[in-house]
This record gives structure tokens, C-alpha cells and sequence, in this order.
């Protein structure tokens, strides 16, 4: 059986090619947009969303299918995306989904889903909702935020 360890977004993450451990840079938990932006709007910032997945049975490989659906604020399904979870010849699993931007519709607070379903099974599990907080700066903000730069 396939059990979900954990789901995060970042900007990039890097996986070592012999432990196949994962370096995770700049976890994204919140985007702020800058004063006046209008929504539905595509944020275009490149996000990776991480996912781990393990074998219940470490003697015992198994297959499965991901699925990822990023709900808005406003109760709308605005992504979804499949993928496939083969822990046929390893243990553990890091699916990286890479996105180049994110459909947003409103401030608020997005969720992204994970589901899996098992191999030879029609039921979808959720097994996971990763939060990501969307606001828009106030004037004022953004002034404090530069000179925080600096």
C-alpha cells in the first residue's frame, strides 16, 4: 500500500541522483500582490509542488495515481493535475510537479488537494490540503517591504 508523507510548494526543489534526497528552496506559504491587481489574473512565478510518497510494506511494491486540484477562495476547481506514483522499485517516491504560474481568482486562501487513487481501484482518497494564503499589498506595505530589502 502507498501512504502520502508529505506535500509542500517551493520555488525549486533539487534532488540528490544517489540518495535521491531533496533540497527544498523557498517554501512558499503566501503570495503578496502588488496594489491595484485585479483578479482572475496568472501569477507567473515558478512554483515546484513537492509531494512524498512511502511503501506501508517496504518488501511490497506498488503503484498508484496522484492527483492534484488547487481550489480558490471562491470554491472554484481552477487546476487539477495527475500524476503517477510508481514505488514499484523504491521505497519512496518525491513527485515534483513544476509550474511556470497559478490561475488565481480572488484573495484568499487557495487549497491544494492531493488525492490518490490505488491501482485497479475507481475511488479517489484525499490524503491532503496544502494552504497557500494570496493578499495584495496596501501602498504602505509595499514601501516597508522595499526598505526591508535594503
Amino acid at each position: 500500500m502507498i501512504e502520502h508523507a508529505w506535500s509542500l510548494i517551493c520555488t525549486k526543489c533539487i534532488t540528490d541522483p544517489e540518495s535521491k534526497n531533496v533540497t527544498l528552496v523557498e517554501v512558499v506559504q503566501q503570495l503578496n500582490g502588488a496594489p491595484g491587481t485585479v483578479f482572475p489574473i496568472l501569477a507567473p512565478f515558478q512554483t515546484d509542488f513537492v509531494s512524498t510518497w512511502y511503501r506501508t510494506n517496504p518488501e511490497r511494491g506498488s503503484r498508484a495515481t496522484g492527483k492534484i486540484v488547487v481550489h480558490s477562495p471562491t470554491g472554484n476547481a481552477l487546476q487539477a493535475t495527475q500524476f503517477a506514483i510508481d514505488l514499484t522499485e523504491f521505497y519512496r517516491t518525491h513527485v515534483i510537479i513544476r509550474s511556470a504560474g497559478i490561475q488565481l481568482d480572488a484573495v484568499g486562501v487557495y487549497y491544494f488537494a492531493v488525492s490518490i487513487r490505488v491501482e485497479n481501484q475507481e475511488q479517489w482518497r484525499e490524503v491532503a490540503r496544502i494552504p497557500l494564503n494570496v493578499t495584495v499589498m496596501e501602498g504602505a506595505a509595499v514601501a516597508v517591504a522595499a526598505e526591508a530589502r535594503h
